[in-house]
C-alpha cells in the first residue's frame, strides 16, 4: 500500500510538472494560447490596435491579445482597485499618478532580463516615462509606443494669391503676426466689417496650447513639470507671451476668436494657418485636396527667447496584479518593437522607434513634409503633469475667458485665478505625498 501510494504521488507530480511547463510556455493546460487582454481609449485607436494585434497573434501560438475598449476614463482604475485588473493598459500619457498608487507594475527588471533595446527610441519620448519613474523610486512603469508633437501648417495658395514668401522653420511669432495680417480677409457690409479667414487658428481658451507661447517668451506656466505646486503665470515672461495672443485676437483680429473655432476651421480654408498635430494630417489632407487648395508644414514658430513646442506620448503599461504578466510583457515588447513600430506607422501615429518613424510614418510621396513632426524632437517639451489637471484647466478658462475677447487684462486674470490654483497644487501634492 505504502509503495502504491508513492507511486500515485509521483504519478500525480508529473503531471502537475508536466502542467507547469505548458502553462509556463504560454500554453494552457489544453494547448489553448493564454489569453491577454488590452484595455484600451475608445476612439481613433481601435483600427490600430486590431492591426497590431491580428499581427502578433499570427506571429507566436502562446498567447492571444484580446481587445478592451474603456467604457469610462474610470475603468482602468475601478478594475484594478477591485482586483480584476486588464493584463495591460494604453494611457494617453505616462502616469505618475497611477505609479505612485500602486496601480501599475515596474518594468525594468523585464526589460533588463529581456536586453530590450530601448536605445531605438527617440530619447525625448522616453524621458517622459523615466521622469515619471524617478517619481516612485526610479524603475520604469511604462513604455511609449507612440508620440506626436505640434508643427504649424499654412495653405500656400493663400501665400501665393498674397504674393508672399513661405514661412522658414526658423520663424519666429513676430513672422507670424506678420503673415497673419496679410493674410486676413475682411468684408464691408453696412456698418459691419465680417471676417471671411482670418490669418490664424489658435486655440487660446484651451490652456494645453499655452506652454509652447510661454515658454518660447522664456517663461514656464508651472514651477515643475510634474506635479507643480504654484503656477508661474504672474512672472513678467508669462504675462508677456499671453498679452501677445490676446492681443492678435482682440486688438488686431487676425486670430480667430475663441468662440468662432469652429466655423473658422484650418481644414476648411477659413484659416490660413494654424497648429496642426499629426493627427489632424489625414483629415486636413482630405479636406483641402477636396477645394483644391495646396498646403505645407512648418516648424513651431520660435518666442523671443527660444523655440519650443508641446509633446505628448501613448503608453503601455502593465497594471498591478495583472493575471498574465509575461503575456503582456510579449505583446508590449512586440508593439515596441521593430515589427509593431513599422505597423503603426502605417495606420496612426508617430512611432517611437526612429527607424519606423522615418521609414513608415513620413510619406515621401506627398508634398507636406512630415519629417518636421521628427525633427521637433529636438525641441519639444514634455507636458506639465498636474493631480487633477481638469479642475486646474476649469479654473484657468474661467478666469482667462474674457481676456480672449478684450474684457480683461492678462495681469486681471492671472492675479484673480493664482492664489486658487497655488492652493490647489499644494493641497494635491500634500494629499499624494503627505508633506
Amino acid at each position: 500500500m505504502v509503495m502504491a501510494g508513492n507511486r500515485l504521488r509521483l504519478w500525480v507530480t508529473a503531471i502537475c510538472l508536466t502542467m507547469l511547463i505548458v502553462v509556463g510556455a504560454g500554453l494552457t493546460a489544453t494547448g489553448a494560447p493564454q489569453r491577454v487582454e488590452l484595455l484600451y481609449p475608445a476612439g481613433n485607436w481601435r483600427i490600430a490596435w486590431e492591426a497590431l494585434a491580428e499581427a502578433f497573434n499570427a506571429s507566436q501560438d502562446e498567447y492571444v491579445v484580446v481587445l478592451k475598449a474603456q467604457s469610462s476614463p474610470s475603468e482602468f482604475m475601478v478594475r484594478t482597485v477591485s482586483g480584476a485588473p486588464p493584463d495591460l493598459v494604453h494611457m494617453h500619457r505616462s502616469d505618475t499618478a497611477h505609479i505612485l498608487n500602486g496601480l501599475l507594475e515596474p518594468i525594468g527588471g523585464l526589460i533588463e532580463r529581456d536586453g530590450f533595446d530601448l536605445g531605438q527610441m527617440f530619447p525625448i519620448v522616453l524621458d517622459v516615462s523615466y521622469q515619471s519613474g524617478a517619481m516612485a523610486g526610479g524603475d520604469l512603469y511604462d513604455l511609449p509606443f507612440a508620440w506626436g508633437a505640434v508643427v504649424f501648417g499654412y495653405i500656400s495658395t493663400f501665400f501665393d494669391e498674397a504674393g508672399l514668401e513661405y514661412p522658414s522653420n526658423d520663424w519666429t511669432w513676430d513672422d507670424v503676426e506678420s503673415y497673419a495680417s496679410k493674410l486676413t480677409l475682411v468684408q464691408q457690409s453696412g456698418f459691419s466689417i465680417l471676417p471671411q479667414r482670418f490669418g490664424l487658428w489658435f486655440s487660446a481658451a484651451g490652456p494645453w496650447t499655452w506652454p509652447p507661447l510661454v515658454e518660447g517668451w522664456g517663461g514656464m506656466l508651472y514651477d515643475e513639470r510634474i506635479f507643480p505646486k504654484e503656477t508661474l503665470l504672474h512672472e513678467p515672461e508669462a504675462i508677456a507671451a499671453l498679452e501677445f495672443m490676446a492681443d492678435l485676437i482682440t486688438v488686431r483680429r487676425t486670430v480667430v476668436p475663441t468662440d468662432q473655432l469652429e466655423a473658422f476651421s484650418f481644414k476648411t480654408g477659413k484659416s490660413a494657418m494654424a497648429e496642426l498635430a499629426p493627427s489632424h494630417i489625414g483629415d486636413v489632407r482630405e479636406s483641402l485636396g477636396a477645394m483644391n487648395l495646396e498646403w505645407q508644414l512648418v516648424a513651431y514658430p520660435s518666442g523671443p527667447v527660444r523655440q519650443t513646442t508641446r509633446l505628448f506620448t501613448e503608453n503601455l503599461a502593465i497594471p498591478r496584479n495583472a493575471r498574465n504578466v509575461e503575456g503582456a510583457w510579449a505583446f508590449m515588447k512586440f508593439v515596441c518593437g521593430p515589427e509593431g513600430q513599422k505597423i503603426l506607422g502605417t495606420v496612426t501615429g508617430i512611432p517611437v522607434n526612429i527607424e519606423a518613424a522615418a521609414s513608415s510614418f513620413v510619406d515621401p510621396n506627398t508634398p507636406q513634409h512630415e519629417e518636421l513632426y521628427l525633427h521637433a524632437s529636438e525641441y519639444a517639451h514634455s507636458f506639465y503633469f498636474l493631480v487633477d489637471q481638469a479642475a486646474v484647466q476649469s479654473m484657468l478658462e474661467k478666469e482667462f475667458g474674457p481676456v480672449w475677447n478684450g474684457r480683461r487684462s492678462v495681469q486681471e486674470a492671472v492675479e484673480m485665478v493664482k492664489p486658487a490654483i497655488d492652493a490647489k497644487l499644494q493641497a494635491d501634492y500634500a494629499a499624494l505625498f503627505g508633506n
